[in-house]
């Protein structure tokens, strides 16, 4: 039976004149050059700096030297401590380094230098109390001291605990403390429970102010603490004895006998300069009389590596570092002399008050003669850490090249790595930068020790004024980040009690974030500053990231506020002990392009702030002759902040501190705008900061409701598949007439597997219609082969005019009241048909779906397939059918009864996707759709990405085209109107969201690799947290729903459920790329063919182990 088709109807969106196809190119092409240029402009004044200003305004002069005057900068490394323990066979001594407390010379010493130590020694107690109280000297009982070594893999895993004695204790009284008594036993039970937390329990008592302290009460003191502290299992207290070799108790052999190490001081600090700290006699002869009173194993010399600096009218000596001293020689224009009898390098000059400065300075040159006056395995600490000459640390490991020490010296001489500030004050106002120098050196007649040395100029390290208003007990409060909204007025109100102005660091993104809040405080007087991160060094991409940061934040503050911000600061690594290479490269930059650098004296530690604790460290740590800055963190909980706010500032003045306002302290109100700016605000700006902001911020939202909606959706479709209860049995005297209805096109390959499957059933009565939709291939020939064969196989051809047309052309042929319709690929269960008809015992019921599975799993693109076959029919389809919202009865798998199908309008041309456009048709028409899960069907999935494509363009157009053609019914109240909803939003809708998402998603990723890896922090933020959350929750709930799939096909499969994770990579994908063809094409008014597949005709399974 032959027929010539009808006209094809327009398809819902077909434009067939073309011309909104044409409009709609037309108009991305304009989008996008308008947005090409947009994007262009703004970025490119992203990109550059404003001129600096014409002249700077002239602070106030620098206050004091401030008391962390040098530090060394540190790296990027998460372990600086970590080292090649292979690299230290060959050496053949211990070397162990000192640490004081509250130095940040001595702690940036530590970080840069502790790969080469073997133990460190840390002043962590402070006695001398009469009633025995000991006082620990790091923040939180000394926590913080562990939380240090733990953090740079400190040597040892902790320090070697210091308690040194107070300096106006007498020698009488502390012998008083240490005699027995309650002070004694007092000091004994808080020092052991200090000691109960420590791995490798040890404790050294600095002694080296009373060196006639009786050594029979000091071993009796000693022995009471050993006890003290001992518990079975327990490594034993180790005891030392730090002091000069002077002292008398070293002479007591039961002293010694019960110490562990012994601590002597190779050098003397004494009140005069006529003294050098170390003459070379002194040291050979006491170090000699030492080694013979302590046991080799026991002692360790204590070699300075230091200058002393003593001016006219100063009652005590200076300690400087070696850098510190070298600079103001430079200054001065003073030559420094090595004086070999001294042991030391000597300075004398009159600095620009006229007053007389004489210094000495214990450099590599003083230690390379002490160590030839040791044994070559005599066990030494450097005294302290920070201050030395860097060139002794060549002298303390193996030379890779073996050569002899004063050689090793010889090397350039690099200070590049230490800054040096040479006037205090919170504002930074110039940088010179380092000078490399070239050591030279003179032996005497043996060649074994220094006699003379100098350098061709004097290598010196970055040197940086400082400079605002220096007030003594001043205080400038500085907030890292922006209040939230219910936190800005509380904070205002605290501030506003006190008179208090702060200024605020901001980065772009809080400014967007929290752009009210901004608008307040600025309009309540307070200071913007800028929140700069430092970029990496040697990285292009970070640089160029971080200038368009400050560039973008400087455009919206001069936008919105009318001017941009003057004030900077580093975050984090904006100050001692932290502060970074990168940081200082930063601030240079900051300075070349007019911006003052800020740098934070104390940073309020994380969540809540004790305002006792924290001011108490503030008097223990600060220097109270300075401006001192604070910063609070409002990143990470304003609402702390805002809480403890008012107790902090009413702290600070009870103790005599006074709030100094921003413009006091780094009076950057006089600065002259910026001329010429070409980064002046453009109409796009408004538009580029509210998409930014959405970005940055927005999208926390957006992301959160798409996690909200997908989660409700998936769980509340779950619980409604597990509710449904499948149809009753099969009832054999139930079997109506059936006709089988495939279209096919070129099917050459498997048309004859589909038919033999069908007349394989059980099923009594039924009949076949083929119809060939105009075939170029040999399916005809085929099918007529088995037409001869069985006379229950009805061929029907036609001209070619699609699927839709083919399926009415059987209808118009058939005459049982239901039909069955199967894909030409697939392939039925012997009990297929029978389960099919069962459901329309019910004369509501207008059409059955059944259950596909994907025959030909042959590659991971298929069995993603599986999966989601697996899932949208076991949990969708259950889910769907329980309130009568099924909207999609398969090609591969459908019976319709007759009368419902004639009454919706048959199969429509209108749509590509004809099995759901009849669908929805027969709901309209008063029938209700069931979905029978044991009418199998076997079919071949696409099993390459271009047949994917292509097949899923046509479901998502598809599905966009009933969606539209049918949308009245979403206002009719038939429950297949949420089902249209729903598969708009997980259709188009959810996936464009969806890319937005794995943009960001792939961003956080790398920014958080950046972070880690390179900057060693980790990264924070609501919004990285939230994308992993909805990550990892959506991957679960995606578990889940396969899990119920599993339980409703009674089986599992391990394969299956371990490819969810790697969904959304790649196969998802995939999905976004058809759902922004189809938009596209609906749009412009061309929607795709049928788009055939590729047929391979390969042997196609259940998974279920069913078989055909």
């Amino acid at each position: 039976m032959d027929q010539t088709p009808e006209e094809e109807p327009d398809h819902v969106f077909e434009d067939r004149s073309g011309i909104r196809g044409k409009v709609v190119v037309a108009m991305l092409v304009v989008l996008s050059v308008v947005l090409a240029v947009w994007l262009w402009d703004f970025g490119r004044r992203l990109l550059i700096d404003p001129p600096a200003a014409a002249e700077i305004a002239v602070l106030p002069a620098g206050g004091p030297r401030p008391l962390d005057a040098l530090i060394t900068l540190q790296t990027n490394e998460s372990a600086p401590c970590a080292r090649d323990e292979s690299a230290f066979w060959q050496r053949q001594r211990l070397v162990l380094g000192y640490l004081s407390a509250a130095d940040s010379t001595a702690l940036t010493g530590l970080r840069s230098r502790c790969d080469q130590l073997d133990r460190v020694l840390a002043d962590a107690f402070l006695l001398g109390a009469p009633d025995g109280t000991v006082v620990p000297l790091w923040a939180n009982r000394n926590e913080a001291l562990q939380e240090l070594a733990d953090s740079i893999a400190m040597p040892g895993g902790s320090a070697l605990l210091v308690a040194r004695i107070t300096a106006s204790t007498r020698t009488d009284e502390l012998a008083a403390l240490l005699s027995p008594g309650p002070a004694l036993e007092k000091l004994v039970t808080q020092m052991a429970a200090f000691l109960a937390s420590q791995l490798r329990p040890g404790l050294c008592l600095n002694l080296d102010a009373h060196p006639d302290l009786n050594p029979g009460v000091l071993r009796a003191a000693l022995s009471r603490l050993k006890i003290a502290t001992a518990s079975p299992g327990r490594t034993p207290l180790a005891l030392c004895l730090i002091a000069g070799p002077e002292a008398g108790f070293w002479r007591d052999p039961g002293l010694v006998a019960l110490l562990d190490i012994a601590v002597v001081k190779g050098f003397q600090e004494g009140s005069t300069p006529m003294m050098a700290p170390a003459p070379a006699d002194w040291f050979a002869t006491s170090m000699a009389e030492m080694r013979a009173l302590i046991p080799g194993p026991k002692l360790v010399v204590a070699l300075g590596g230091f200058g002393l600096s003593w001016q006219t009218g100063q009652g005590r000596s200076l300690r400087l570092s070696y850098g510190e001293t070298l600079s103001r020689a430079e200054r001065a224009g003073a030559v420094p002399v090595f004086d070999a009898t001294a042991g030391a390098t000597r300075l004398r000059f009159l600095d620009a008050d006229r007053q007389v400065n004489e210094l000495w300075l214990l450099d590599a040159a003083s230690l390379h003669n002490q160590l030839g006056a040791l044994d070559r395995n005599q066990s030494i600490a450097i005294w302290p850490l920070g201050y030395e000459d860097p060139a002794i640390w060549s002298l303390l490991q193996p030379d890779p090249q073996d050569r002899p020490p004063h050689l090793r010296l010889q090397d350039e001489v690099d200070l590049s790595s230490q800054v040096l500030t040479e006037t205090g004050g919170p504002a930074l106002s110039a940088i010179e930068p380092d000078v490399k120098a070239q050591r030279w050196l003179r032996l005497d007649a043996t060649g074994t020790r220094i006699v003379a040395q100098g350098y061709d100029r004097l290598p010196l390290p970055n040197r940086v004024q400082r400079r605002g208003g220096s007030v003594a007990g001043g205080v400038m409060l500085a907030f890292d980040g922006l209040p939230d909204g219910s936190d800005v007025e509380a904070i205002i109100s605290a501030l506003s009690a006190r008179g208090a102005k702060a200024v605020f660091f901001v980065d772009l993104s809080a400014l967007l974030e929290h752009d009210d809040a901004a608008r307040r405080l600025s309009e309540a007087g307070h200071v913007l500053g800028l929140r700069i991160l430092p970029p990496l060094p040697d990285r292009p991409e970070s640089l160029v990231a971080a200038r368009m940061q400050i560039n973008a934040a400087q455009l919206y503050l001069s936008r919105v506020f009318g001017k941009p911000a003057a004030l900077a600061m580093l975050r984090p690594g904006s100050g001692p002990p932290n502060f970074s290479r990168d940081a200082f490269r930063e601030e240079t930059d900051l300075l070349q392009r007019g911006l003052i650098s800020v740098r934070s004296s104390f940073d309020a530690p994380y969540g809540p702030v004790d305002p006792t604790e924290f001011v108490d460290r503030i008097l223990r740590e600060g220097d109270p002759r300075q401006t001192q800055v604070i910063t609070l963190d409002l990143r990470q909980s304003s609402a702390d902040v805002a809480i403890n706010l008012p107790d902090l500032m009413t702290r600070l003045v009870d103790d005599g501190f006074r709030f100094v306002a921003p413009e006091l302290a780094t009076p950057s109100g006089d600065l002259p705008p910026p001329v010429n700016d070409p980064r002046v605000s453009q109409i796009g700006d408004g538009p580029a900061f509210a998409l930014v902001g959405f970005f940055m911020n927005g999208v926390t939202l957006l992301f959160f409701v798409m996690l909200v909606v997908s989660a409700a959706f998936s769980v509340l479709y779950i619980g409604l598949s597990l509710i449904r209860r499948p149809q009753g049995p099969i009832d054999p005297d139930f079997a109506p007439p059936v006709s089988v209805v495939i279209p096919a096109f070129n099917e050459e390959k498997v048309i004859a597997a589909c038919i033999a499957s069908i007349l394989r059933s059980d099923y009594p009565d039924f009949e076949v219609y083929i119809v060939d939709d105009g075939s170029t291939d040999r399916t005809a020939e085929v099918v007529r082969g088995l037409v001869a064969e069985n006379p229950r196989i009805h061929f029907l051809q036609e001209t070619n005019a699609g699927k839709w047309h083919a399926e009415n052309f059987a209808l118009s042929a058939i005459t049982t009241p239901i039909f069955v319709a199967a894909d030409a690929d697939s392939i039925f269960l012997p009990d297929t048909i029978r389960w099919l008809v069962q459901p329309f015992k019910d004369e509501s019921v207008g059409a059955v779906a059944g259950l596909v599975e994907v025959g030909n799993r042959v590659n991971i693109l298929s069995d993603f397939q599986h999966q989601e076959y697996m899932v949208t029919q076991n949990v969708l389809r259950r889910a769907h059918e329980f309130f009568d919202g099924i909207l999609v009865v398969p090609g591969a798998a459908g019976a319709w009864r007759t009368k419902a199908v004639r009454e919706g309008g048959s199969f429509s041309g209108e749509t590509i996707t004809e099995d759901a456009d009849l669908t929805v048709a027969v709901h309209r028409a008063g029938y209700r759709v069931q979905f029978e899960e044991r009418a199998r069907s076997i079919t071949e999935a696409p099993a390459t990405i271009r047949a994917f494509l292509r097949q899923r363009l046509r479901w998502q157009l598809g599905m966009l085209q009933v969606s539209w053609k049918h949308r009245r019914v979403i206002t009719s109240g038939l429950p297949v109107g949420f089902s249209v909803i729903d598969s708009i939003w997980f259709g188009p809708v959810s996936l464009l969201l969806a890319i937005l998402d794995d943009l960001l998603l792939v961003t956080v990723l790398g920014t958080a690799i950046y972070t880690i890896a390179l900057r060693d922090a980790l990264p924070g933020g609501e919004l990285p947290i939230l994308l992993f959350t909805s990550y990892f929750i959506m991957t679960g709930i995606e578990v889940l729903r396969t899990l119920t799939a599993f339980w409703f096909e009674r089986r599992f499969e391990l394969k299956t459920l371990l490819l969810i994770p790697v969904l959304r990579f790649g196969y998802r994908q995939l999905l976004y790329l058809t759902a922004i063809r189809g938009l596209f094409r609906a749009l412009a008014g061309h929607p795709t063919g049928w788009y055939k597949l590729d047929r391979t005709g390969s042997k196609l399974s259940a998974a279920s182990d069913k078989k055909a």
